[in-house]
């Protein structure tokens, strides 16, 4: 038998089979309910309050110990343990209430009336860098140099170790002299083949 369950204050509600528990019929229309021992009756955070007293199944032992006799008189239970037995009003706390991540996909995110211009410490630059001739004898480091001045870029105390500077004769040759400086500060730490101006990922660990 399947029975309506509704969740306040997003007022979203859903028809679940007898035996679901809160917390699993809240993930079917997209509702997050903080669980952070992953549903297993643990935690205690995973705190609803039910609002029709009706509905769901008898409060189990494992709530008696997480929660304490007035949150129980209040009706809250533990979403990951109460289970849909009929249709039943459920209000989800704000402390319960987890939002789901969102990824930035845009260079500027807003901050109240402001905005907040990305500056990541790593920088890449295209350039083409002009051939050498017998008239024109420069380094390739110095050539690429001019053609970053050129392009804006600030080149004066630009370095580049010494890994760089032995792979920077062939990749210059085998872009045809198209290629994407990859700095850091005033440090040249890579030379790309081609335009690779689009390609600059970070790594974040939380």
């Amino acid at each position: 038998m399947r029975y309506k369950i509704t969740f306040q204050p997003m007022g979203k509600a859903v028809d679940v089979e007898e035996g679901t528990t809160v917390i699993e019929a809240a993930k079917i229309i997209g509702v997050t309910i903080d669980s952070p021992c992953a549903g297993r009756g643990r935690c205690g955070k995973c705190r609803v309050i039910d609002q029709t007293g009706k509905g769901l199944s008898p409060i189990t032992d494992q709530e008696k110990k997480l929660l304490s006799p007035q949150l129980l008189a209040r009706g809250f239970r533990l979403s990951c343990l109460a289970r849909v037995i009929g249709d039943c009003e459920i209000f989800i706390p704000a402390a319960s209430q987890l939002e789901t991540g969102k990824i930035l996909t845009s260079g500027l995110i807003s901050l109240g009336s402001g905005e907040i211009k990305l500056s990541p410490a790593v920088r890449k630059r295209f350039v083409r860098v002009e051939r050498q001739t017998l008239q024109t004898q420069t380094s390739d480091l110095t050539s690429l140099k001019i053609a970053l001045k050129a392009s804006g870029e600030r080149v004066d105390g630009l370095k580049a170790d010494l890994e760089v500077l032995r792979r920077l004769p062939a990749v210059l040759r085998d872009s045809d002299f198209d290629v994407t400086a990859v700095m850091r500060g005033d440090e040249l730490i890579g030379v790309e083949v081609g335009n690779t101006e689009n390609r600059l990922y970070g790594l974040a660990l939380d």
